[in-house]
């Protein structure tokens, strides 16, 4: 219904503005036949649909000459009218101080729409108003913060000044003004001088002091110059202070950002936890500046983590630490990780390492990843001056761009289920029946956190895969969002939890046990294949063997022999000897 009501609208203007009292189809319809179809077109739904927004360019293209009467809609008795013209008006050109009394009634009346109409004014008392205006209801990505934005430069001393207040500044005024800050970027850089002196100004309260030491962190490399000064400040002042200078110099993302990072990295345990990879993702956001954790960086290459030597790979071709060449071209020859040698490769582009394009050349031919042949014909064509890696995401949203290599290929479910239901699997020896696995209950742990912190729940669980190992059997849980693993018991009801993963399913291989790992919810899209061993004495041992194109969503063992791996981001078969290749 609302589509219909959206089409016979826009119909409605259309014809509107081409005949319009009578006027041929090629007249341009006068500002008044225009003002006449606004009860018509508005529907007083929140936001502005098509035809709405048709309308308003319309009204918006009379320039200068359309403000008196415009703005005048401002005090209609039509509530739809009213919100409408507050639109329109905030895209105009031509509005000057007279018109804003209006514009601030309107505002003081509740119109969204009016703070960027008052920002095109841009005199001291249109600034001020709106700095009143965003004092008393601080809120973060308003059209008041957008509209201080467009300001720009004029409103600094003014924004700046919250902070030198005598008395404490509130955490949601101060985060708003810090936003703006943000936004505004290295246009902010006028106001370091005031924003430092505020900082270092011990008569004022903490609050005001953190928050101007936030917001230098906020402008960005426009706060370059500050960093010296705030450094040697935190010296003396208790720890809070020093480490809200370390997360401003983070923000700002000069060298020293660098230097913070690192021994951050020193300290974080290198076991694929979410620690040390998002240390890594923002030493990569520093880019060149980034460069001084390069060799801290590339010893991870050779570390026991996989997540972690794949994320060290990709930060070393954002920060173009050049000395690493030689690791990443090791990389590339990796037959474990398809994700190390893909990011490898894209470093090498980065890094434009001439001397690896032979090496390309083979991986372009012969790697079994489409994903990572395409990877390196690109790396070549950067390298050679051809193409560029360009990014589809805005700066600020760099966590997406870091971590893409992990939906590379991405196919639905309903995509890989249709295409993996064609292959037909035959029985396994020693998997448990669907009842036995049913009768099978297990102990785990789930760990959550709220307001109180980290808590744990004990409750038990059934498995979703069984397999008989030795004297035991191995039981493979998957619940999803909610977590999973792989758990031995051993002949005595002994449970023993060997990879805290989300296990799919379990299937013997001339070469070993080999057990499908792996989880594909919201961004989120991993797989791997551990494969599952006896230590001596019996006891099981499981280790990562390869990763694969997604997370595993369906296997089974082929009459051939080779087993069958469908995944969110393509298919895989595994020889009886363990050969590994993607299912074109």
């Amino acid at each position: 219904m609302r589509g219909l009501r959206f089409f016979l609208l826009t119909a409605s203007l259309q014809i509107t503005l081409g005949l319009t009292a009578g006027k041929a189809a090629d007249d341009k319809p006068s500002l008044e036949d225009l003002i006449a179809t606004i009860p018509q077109v508005v529907t007083g739904d929140a936001g502005i649909n098509g035809a709405e927004q048709q309308l308003a360019r319309e009204l918006q293209g009379f320039g200068p000459t359309s403000v008196r009467r415009l703005v005048g809609l401002l005090d209609s008795d039509n509530e739809k009218v009213r919100t409408f013209a507050g639109y329109v008006v905030s895209g105009l050109h031509g509005l000057t101080e007279s018109d804003l009394d209006a514009l601030i009634e309107a505002r003081k009346r509740g119109d969204g729409w009016i703070p960027r109409a008052i920002a095109r004014i841009g005199t001291p008392r249109a600034i001020a108003f709106l700095i009143d205006d965003i004092r008393s209801k601080p809120q973060a990505h308003t059209q008041v913060t957008s509209a201080l934005v467009m300001v720009g430069e004029k409103a600094l001393p003014a924004l700046a000044a919250f902070f030198g207040d005598q008395a404490p500044i509130s955490d949601e005024l101060s985060q708003t003004t810090g936003s703006i800050f943000a936004d505004m970027g290295a246009k902010a850089k006028p106001a370091v001088p005031l924003l430092l002196e505020f900082s270092t100004n011990k008569k004022l309260p903490m609050p005001n002091r953190l928050g101007a030491v936030a917001a230098l962190g906020a402008i960005g490399l426009g706060a370059a110059e500050a960093v010296p000064k705030l450094r040697e400040l935190a010296k003396s002042e208790p720890a809070s202070f020093s480490d809200a200078v370390d997360q401003a110099i983070l923000g700002i993302g000069t060298p020293d950002a660098a230097e913070i990072l690192a021994a951050r990295l020193r300290a974080a345990p290198m076991d694929g936890r979410r620690d040390a990879i998002l240390i890594l993702r923002d030493i990569a956001a520093l880019k060149e500046n980034g460069r001084g954790a390069g060799p801290l960086v590339a010893r991870i290459l050779d570390g026991e983590s996989w997540d972690d030597r794949v994320c060290a790979a990709r930060t070393l071709g954002y920060i173009s630490y050049s000395p690493a060449s030689a690791d990443l071209k090791r990389m590339i020859t990796s037959k474990e990780d398809w994700r190390l040698v893909y990011t490898a490769t894209e470093s090498l582009g980065r890094l434009k390492d001439s001397s690896a394009v032979p090496d390309l050349r083979l991986l372009a031919k012969d790697h079994w990843s489409p994903v990572v042949r395409k990877a390196a014909l690109k790396a070549i064509n950067v390298i050679q001056g051809n193409e560029v890696y360009e990014s589809r995401w805005h700066p600020s949203n760099f966590p997406f761009e870091y971590f893409e290599y992990e939906n590379l290929g991405y196919a639905s479910s309903e995509e890989a289920k249709k295409e993996s239901a064609k292959n037909r699997f035959i029985a396994e020896a020693g998997r448990l029946s669907p009842a036995e696995v049913d009768r099978i209950t297990y102990a785990i742990e789930i760990v959550g956190f709220d307001e109180k912190g980290r808590h744990v729940t004990k409750r038990e669980a059934r498995p979703d895969c069984a397999l008989h190992f030795g004297n035991g059997v191995l039981i493979g849980g998957d619940r999803g969002e909610w977590g999973g693993e792989l758990v031995y018991r051993d002949e005595k009801g002994v449970s023993q939890v060997l990879v805290a993963k989300n296990t799919h399913a379990l299937h013997r291989m001339p070469f070993g046990v080999v057990a499908t790992i792996g989880l594909a919810h919201l961004s989120m899209n991993s797989g791997y294949i551990y494969l599952v061993t006896a230590e001596p004495g019996g006891a099981p041992l499981a280790k990562p063997w390869k990763t694969l194109p997604g997370a595993p969503m369906r296997s089974g063992i082929l009459e051939n022999g080779d087993l069958f791996v469908a995944c969110y981001g393509g298919d895989v078969l595994i020889t009886p000897a363990g050969e590994f290749r993607r299912v074109e």
